[in-house]
């Protein structure tokens, strides 16, 4: 889980927030050498900006959906993130069946072993998450460019909600180095 998320720790303003060393430091207490990674939306954001800034630790990366998009700020603004929370805390006064069958309306086709975990997952969220949350993001270009190992791009549907488009997609595996 990453920080403030899952199982994971909650948020302490004063503990340092850098998810991209977090990994780093996860592989190498676990002493893992040279594992793949798969991230997706954030997760797969974090896992590029480990891949790139440090290209000698994974052996390849699995990136799904990540949130790499043409022509928008790399910027989340506040008011954007205290939107997020103020999400997060309404789904929190749900019950992890009324999460359930919101998202099965919403999303008819998903599988129903998927939905107990979508909404646990929404439920163990620390709102406080938003709070810390950087406002910047690096770029993704530069960050797919600076990514040396074999990576693969998985995308969906953007009809259903997926958020990398066929052209940034192109894109990003022409600017991998062993992109598809």
């Amino acid at each position: 889980d990453a920080y403030g998320h899952g199982q994971s720790s909650r948020i302490d303003p004063a503990f340092r927030f850098d998810m991209v060393e977090d990994m780093r430091e996860l592989i190498q207490a676990l002493g893992l050498e040279k594992p793949g990674l798969i991230g997706h939306s954030m997760g797969a954001a974090n896992a590029a900006a480990l891949a790139a800034r440090y290209p000698d630790l994974l052996a390849c990366l699995i990136l799904e959906d990540p949130p790499w998009s043409d022509g928008q700020s790399a910027a989340l603004s506040a008011p954007d993130l205290a939107e997020r929370k103020k999400t997060t805390v309404a789904r929190q006064q749900k019950t992890l069946k009324q999460l359930e069958e919101e998202k099965k309306r919403e999303a008819p086709n998903w599988e129903e072993a998927i939905l107990k975990s979508w909404a646990q997952a929404k439920l163990d969220v620390d709102p406080a998450f938003f709070d810390v949350y950087p406002t910047e993001r690096p770029d993704w270009r530069e960050l797919a460019e600076a990514i040396t190992i074999p990576t693969l791009i998985i995308a969906g549907d953007m009809e259903l909600g997926a958020i990398v488009t066929p052209d940034v997609g192109v894109e990003a595996i022409q600017l991998l180095k062993k992109g598809e």
